[in-house]
């Protein structure tokens, strides 16, 4: 097999163009349109029990299930006449297929969203279809009406005092500024964003901004602070159950790393997040064929990237499985491309070890500030709260400075030695 001719340089200017990644600040935003009935008795209330759970297979990416749940959930609103229910489903429905990749019918379904909600004048439902409005315009490169629909939002959270919504719309300018180049005024908005959700305790939202802010500074050729917000992303997206935008910062420090002239090391993060990426995958196996490619095409750069880097360090076979893995009918390519060589496996599972010391913590931490509100906390739990986030700050350093560690410096030498019977062969 023929080795690619793709510079470093090269590398690193698609992955900018790919792994921005106008990814939703919401999970969901809106809660069930009503109380969460574990009762089918009452039509309304199992509406709203599939809305619930379309919910939570949306958080843990489980995105086909979602999408059949909010569908279910949308006849039912529409069987009774409930409008908000259906401006909600239809704005969730939207959501899940820009996850899936199919950003022109995630713009079909948030303008029916939007068309409903302003119709009866519900702000909430207004609001969260404008943000899916902008995600969608922006993936779509279409800035100039993403930057409209989220100055909308922006406003309109902003009269209503809705801090998460506002949270929302900050962070959809800040993804659009990055993509343009504008770093700088990324980072503001992303770190006024940061501030609002660390206020409202949504882990989740502030995990994906860190990684914005990683992103932002990564960009700016500023790898040591972009690293730790990758890192302390990580932490956050392992104890969440984040799996989409975990397979997104394995990708970003995949792309430092390459950046930095380690491509052993980046190797290593590509392929824990193709891993990441075929679980997901798994889920999506029952969608029609069109939608599985799209999701593909969404995630396609991390294993363009992974075989591109392979083939660079003469292992082109294993560059070859990676490349099967695009095919949709996956299921018949065997993972072997994914296998870690001996080194990899014993640098990754050091690196594992310093990450679960800091899940633990963030476990604690997040026990803590989610039991009572700052102004209920004992000085005991206060200080507490001030020790974890401090240990936090040292445990990420500790996962940078293993990667530069005497020991893993001698397994990436073992590395760029790899004998043959070593290498992944068809």
């Amino acid at each position: 097999m023929q080795q690619q001719k793709i510079s470093i340089p090269t590398l690193i200017a698609l992955l900018a163009t790919t792994t921005t990644a106008f990814t939703p600040i919401v999970s969901l935003a809106l809660s069930a349109p009503g109380a969460l009935a574990q009762t089918a008795a009452n039509p309304k209330s199992e509406a709203d029990r599939l809305y619930g759970q379309a919910n939570q297979q949306y958080i843990t990416s489980q995105f086909q299930a979602a999408l059949q749940s909010y569908r279910q959930a949308l006849t039912v609103y529409q069987e009774i006449g409930d409008r908000f229910g259906q401006a909600s489903s239809l704005g969730a429905i939207g959501t899940t297929y820009w996850y899936l990749g199919q950003f022109q019918r995630s713009v079909e379904f948030c303008e029916r969203s939007l068309v409903i909600a302003r119709d009866i004048k519900a702000r909430q439902p207004e609001t969260y279809a404008l943000g899916c409005l902008g995600w969608s315009y922006a993936s779509l490169n279409r800035y100039p009406q993403a930057i409209e629909f989220y100055q909308q939002q922006l406003t309109i959270a902003q009269i209503l005092r809705n801090r998460f919504t506002e949270a929302n719309a900050l962070r959809g300018l800040g993804q659009v500024y990055n993509s343009q180049g504008e770093y700088q005024k990324a980072l503001e908005r992303h770190q006024q964003s940061l501030e609002i959700v660390r206020t409202l305790g949504n882990r989740q939202e502030e995990a994906k901004l860190l990684g914005e802010i990683g992103w932002s500074y990564q960009s700016l050729r500023q790898y040591q602070p972009a690293i730790d917000f990758y890192q302390q992303s990580l932490i956050i997206q392992r104890v969440v159950g984040d799996r989409f935008h975990e397979g997104i910062t394995l990708t970003r420090i995949g792309t430092l790393l390459a950046a930095q002239n380690q491509p052993e090391l980046a190797i290593i993060f590509y392929k824990q997040s193709v891993k990441v990426r075929e679980d997901i995958r798994q889920g999506l196996r029952e969608l029609p064929q069109p939608q599985q490619e799209a999701f593909v095409q969404t995630v396609a750069y991390t294993y363009n990237n992974l075989a591109v880097l392979l083939g660079r360090q003469g292992r082109d076979l294993e560059a070859q499985r990676v490349r099967d893995l695009l095919k949709v009918q996956a299921s018949a390519v065997p993972r072997e491309a994914l296998q870690q060589l001996p080194p990899e496996r014993q640098i990754w599972k050091g690196y594992e070890v310093i990450l679960n010391k800091a899940i633990e913590l963030h476990k604690e931490l997040t026990q803590l500030e989610s039991t009572l509100p700052p102004s209920r906390r004992t000085p005991t739990q206060r200080q507490r709260i001030v020790e974890l986030r401090r240990n936090e700050q040292q445990i990420s350093q500790q996962c940078f400075d293993f990667l530069k560690s005497p020991e893993v410096i001698a397994l990436v030498k073992e590395l760029k030695q790899v004998p043959d019977s070593f290498r992944i062969t068809l």
